[in-house]
């Protein structure tokens, strides 16, 4: 069995995963595979070896169907980790075991180009000025497990291993790694912050006491009509705009505004059919995408700028199972884990390119 790699999944001591994956091959005997250099997703830079029999309890086919399986219900609660992987905004890791955190540059903006007719450059040489930043690099881990009489009524009766305690733990860390990425408090592991959107954005926030714009409660059907909340959608717009990022944006709302987006927002002159408002700001230029997050706060909207100096996924590892432990042959314990974080950026000035509007 060769450990099918995804491309977009890179570490450096493939064998810390693959000593951890025994299967029992089709001639019965116990096996790991053995990475020997190469391209991972080659065959032929894998070697089998043999394991006591008494360590492996799946199938090559078992294997592949729980780590597909699970990543599938993962992926399910991920709308804003989605959109990072669908937009290629994800840096891969060439060894995630080698490092804690991932250090990056903060600079400054500096002095515009020169025009001359000529090779000569009167103007003096400019340094920009950098700081550094780091962004923790977490392991987001579910452990369960089952026991023989479990395993063998599977096999018995031809149906596929009950994962509900997997199942349970892949949505809890898609779950964990989506509120990651929204949520309104930072993470703190020992001491060490990740930020989301919002801890992000709270220096750069369009709300009810905004002065020149106010932004307007989006659930009040009375006050606020779809014409207001496209004024301040094109009001974040202007926001992102002056502090220098210029798109292309997705704008993130919370679920309790969701039903506003689906009223009709005007008339289509052509095909005389109403026009939903959600429609309507997808159409605002350089805004791809309106999403719907359940783990965004109430009352809350956040455009983001979908590029990588703003926000990227950091990948390390998806979503992969490992066997801790078999004792005896009558328990089995398992380790599902992702090595990955969201990484929200800012410049050395603090500039970011996300805008929050909301109403408290």
């Amino acid at each position: 069995m060769e450990l099918k790699v995804d491309k977009n999944t890179l570490f450096g001591d493939y064998n810390a995963i693959t000593r951890n994956r025994p299967y029992i091959d089709k001639d019965g005997r116990a096996k790991i595979s053995v990475y020997q250099g190469g391209d991972i997703n080659d065959p032929k830079s894998y070697t089998q070896k043999l394991i006591d029999n008494d360590m492996a309890i799946f199938t090559p086919e078992e294997w592949k169907t729980i780590d597909t399986r699970l990543r599938e219900i993962a992926a399910s609660r991920q709308v804003g980790i989605a959109k990072l992987k669908e937009l290629g905004l994800v840096y891969n890791l060439a060894n995630p075991f080698a490092s804690q955190s991932l250090e990056y540059m903060k600079t400054s903006d500096m002095h515009d180009a020169s025009v001359n007719m000529n090779f000569k450059v009167t103007n003096e040489t400019d340094k920009q000025a950098v700081k550094t930043a780091n962004i923790p690099i977490p392991v987001i881990s579910w452990k369960w497990g089952f026991d023989i009489r479990e395993l063998q009524m599977s096999r018995l009766y031809n149906r596929p291993l009950d994962l509900q305690g997997a199942k349970v733990g892949a949505r809890k860390i898609g779950e964990k790694l989506e509120s990651m990425m929204f949520g309104a408090n930072a993470t703190i592991l020992d001491s060490k912050k990740i930020d989301s959107i919002i801890s992000f954005g709270d220096s750069n926030k369009l709300d009810n006491n905004s002065s020149p714009y106010a932004f307007h409660d989006w659930t009040n059907t009375t006050t606020t009509t779809p014409a207001i909340i496209l004024q301040d959608v094109l009001e974040l717009k202007k926001k992102s705009i002056k502090d220098k990022h210029f798109g292309k944006w997705i704008l993130f709302v919370s679920q309790d505004v969701e039903n506003r987006l689906d009223e009709d927002y005007a008339l289509d002159a052509n095909t005389k059919a109403y026009v939903p408002l959600m429609d309507r700001i997808k159409k605002i230029n350089s805004i791809l995408d309106v999403v719907v997050s359940d783990f965004l706060p109430n009352k809350t909207v956040a455009l983001v700028q979908m590029t990588n100096d703003t926000i990227e996924l950091i990948n390390g590892m998806e979503l992969t199972t490992v066997q801790l432990m078999n004792a005896g042959g009558l328990n089995f314990e398992m380790l599902s884990f992702v090595m990955q974080t969201p990484a929200v950026k800012s410049d050395y000035d603090g500039n970011c390119g996300i805008v929050i509007g909301t109403y408290q």
